[in-house]
């Protein structure tokens, strides 16, 4: 017979293990799934830039699916230095400064994730650009992502990243609207994707509300990312008739796309059945390049690939009675993110 003393050793590892096992799984892929709807933090700056008084003539909108702050190429197993993850900082904060916007929604954004040195991108590009008001939603909350694969050196490691919207008035609500991961992904797939959102933002200006949306959608599933779609529209619907703005990375072509599939950077990419867009603008909102404008020049509404772009994934809209005096692609963003930004420049309705 063993001794007891052994006997309780072998008790405590034939529990201990497993259980470490599982505290191991459940820190990396991070917990439960979040509640359908989450309300965010507001998080206030020490920095100038705060625009107070009257309501300014022209609302001024920026948004960008920035790429983590990585700049153009998706070769993450190539860690960037500080230095070169500065560099892009900088070049997206002086292209914020020149168009001047009052409100950026921002997509892929890292606030403390290995592959990005843990800089808090959210917080430094709000200061370099002077926007004292942050608003961050996490999508992406994972204690160790193991991709790629092998070897363990190269895995992404902690990751803590999502949306944010940044604004020189006062934001007074910041809640995230959870979008389903794909079914057709396996079980231990999406257990280590990221949640995508739609965040809802409340920003107030000189005494009015103007709700804003910042979206960003599926990108690899077809099925998925019409639900997501349906989702947007039935919730964003809901503040029909007040001062609206949605807008971000879609990651659908418009209807009118004279190409639908077998992209250069894509070959395999296929999206000739997609219906996400068409579904969205079921709400009737202006957009910054509609249908028209689209299609006598479709080479200037092109927002991906950054350098050599040949689809459209992103978008921005605004409400009823708005009035778009100038909406474009910001192609001077060049290579910052591997998609271009949009802008607009809206004249207020008429109360």
């Amino acid at each position: 017979m063993l001794p007891r003393k052994r006997w309780c050793w072998m008790g405590l590892v034939t529990l201990g293990v497993p259980a470490a096992l599982v505290g191991a799984a459940w820190w990396m892929v991070g917990g439960w799934p979040e509640p359908e709807l989450q309300q965010g933090t507001i998080e206030r700056g020490s920095w100038t830039g705060e625009r107070r008084g009257a309501i300014p003539p022209v609302l001024k909108v920026f948004s960008y699916n920035m790429h983590f702050g990585v700049g153009r190429e998706d070769d993450f197993e190539q860690r960037r230095t500080r230095a070169e993850l500065d560099r892009v900082l900088e070049g997206i904060a002086e292209l914020i400064r020149r168009l001047d916007p009052d409100v950026v929604l921002l997509q892929e954004v890292d606030f403390a994730s290995d592959r990005t040195q843990r800089i808090n991108q959210m917080r430094v590009l709000a200061e370099k650009a002077g926007f004292p008001y942050m608003a961050p939603v996490v999508t992406w909350d994972k204690g160790w992502l193991p991709f790629p694969k092998w070897p363990p050196s190269k895995h992404y490691g902690r990751m803590l990243s999502g949306q944010a919207v940044l604004s020189r008035w006062p934001i007074v609500l910041n809640e995230r609207l959870h979008l389903p991961k794909p079914q057709s992904f396996p079980w231990w797939y999406r257990a280590f994707y990221l949640n995508r959102t739609l965040q809802h933002v409340r920003v107030n200006l000189a005494g009015r509300n103007l709700d804003v949306f910042n979206v960003h959608t599926e990108a690899y599933d077809v099925p998925n990312r019409q639900i997501h779609a349906e989702m947007v529209r039935d919730w964003v619907s809901r503040w029909q008739g007040k001062w609206n703005v949605l807008a971000g990375d879609f990651n659908a072509i418009p209807p009118e796309a004279s190409v639908r599939k077998g992209f250069p950077d894509e070959p395999d990419c296929d999206m000739s059945r997609d219906r996400s867009v068409e579904t969205v603008r079921k709400l009737g909102w202006a957009e910054i390049i509609p249908p028209t404008r689209y299609r006598s020049d479709e080479a200037a509404a092109l927002t991906f690939p950054a350098d050599r772009p040949n689809r459209r994934l992103d978008y921005l809209y605004v409400s009823p009675g708005f009035t778009i005096q100038s909406g474009r692609i910001v192609h001077e963003a060049e290579t910052l993110s591997d998609h271009l930004p949009t802008f607009v420049e809206a004249g207020w309705p008429v109360p």
